[in-house]
């Protein structure tokens, strides 16, 4: 094993958060269903006040199932965009080695991601929102409880200590999908590092589509769709009672730039997300 890894953003993982971030953890997998935390709430809870300060915008949202709702809205408008793709080739999970257990659970781990990113991609919207506006949300924490269990995902792996055929994969998925030298590894793509010929398939499929300019193309009209909603749901925010204040300057900084690093790789993943659905063969049939 080659001493390779990426200089990844800095997060905080599920399994090391504790206090306040564990509670927003919870919080967010409960609204999802699914065990999973995705990067950009990892991301800032390594930011003293900036995770906390983002839940309290959108937490009560989440909660409401506000985001849940407009979302189903915004996967319409890419199912929709994504039926005048060219048919796509295919990408065999059986062809890359993979028994029916890991074909179900890479399937599972998709569709969750297919769910979550949506959301994602409004909520981060309407805390750039409130960050412009100097909104002061409530400071009465939102809690969301399970209902029932989220439902487990594969493990995500580490980036540290990658053997060098992995590493090329994962650094052309993010090259793909983030851009020349980002440090945002998408984390749907970190679940498969198991399985480096199936992370090759995906390069093979991928990179004609970022070639050719469809990914940028689609990803700026899911964006601009996103933006749309946000605007709806942001006018309609009720903060509550009590207030938590506009951030500080320094919080506000990391809020601002890490949105603006995320939403385009988010509105990416959407478009990734939707035409890996289409492109996979194996497991069971829906």
């Amino acid at each position: 094993m080659s001493n390779l890894g990426f200089n990844a953003l800095p997060e905080i993982p599920i399994n090391e958060a504790t206090g306040v971030t564990l509670e927003i953890y919870q919080s967010i997998e409960s609204a999802l269903g699914v065990r999973l935390v995705n990067l950009v709430y990892r991301h800032l809870a390594t930011f003293p006040g900036a995770l906390e300060w983002a839940w309290a915008v959108v937490g009560a949202g989440f909660q409401q199932g506000v985001y849940r709702d407009q979302s189903c809205t915004l996967i319409q408008h890419v199912e929709r965009l994504l039926s005048n793709v060219a048919v796509q080739s295919k990408i065999s999970m059986k062809r890359c080695g993979l028994n029916l257990r890991e074909m179900n659970a890479i399937k599972l781990t998709l569709a969750a991601y297919n769910r979550a990113n949506p959301m994602n991609a409004l909520s981060l919207r309407v805390v750039s929102l409130a960050l412009s506006a100097q909104l002061q949300p409530s400071d009465v924490r939102t809690r969301i409880t399970e209902v029932a269990t989220p439902i487990d995902l594969l493990p995500i792996s580490g980036l540290q200590d990658l053997d060098r055929e992995t590493y090329r994969h994962i650094s052309c998925l993010t090259r793909y999908t983030t851009g020349e030298g980002s440090k945002l590894v998408p984390s749907l793509f970190r679940h498969f590092i198991p399985w480096p010929d199936f992370l090759a398939e995906i390069c093979d499929w991928l990179q004609p589509l970022h070639e050719n300019g469809l990914l940028s193309e689609y990803s700026r009209v899911i964006s601009l769709n996103a933006d749309s909603a946000a605007q709806m749901i942001f006018a309609a925010l009720d903060v509550g009672e009590g207030s938590l204040g506009a951030p500080d300057e320094a919080t506000s900084l990391v809020l601002s730039n890490t949105i603006t690093q995320f939403l385009p790789a988010i509105s990416s993943m959407i478009i990734i997300g939707g035409l890996l659905n289409n492109s996979i063969e194996g497991g069971l049939k829906k």
